[in-house]
């Protein structure tokens, strides 16, 4: 999902779990399914905004970002 150098900073040490509205177009992303209707993506901080910028290209709708207590 990320590289190692990523993961050794603090950027790559805080991860978060994006929750998004199903939408039909689904490829490319790295999803694990939440339920029929949603699913969740965990990415670095680093990814965040690119990943967020992802979805809304591809037409989903963030619900919510938690970060991920590990």
């Amino acid at each position: 999902m990320y590289n190692n150098v990523t993961a050794n900073t603090e950027w790559g040490r805080k991860v978060f779990k994006i929750t998004v509205a199903q939408f039909p177009d689904a490829d490319g992303l790295d999803t694990d399914n939440l339920s029929q209707s949603n699913y969740f993506v965990t990415v670095p901080l680093a990814r965040l905004l690119p990943e967020m910028q992802l979805i809304k290209n591809k037409g989903g709708k963030v619900l919510s970002v938690e970060p991920v207590v590990s």
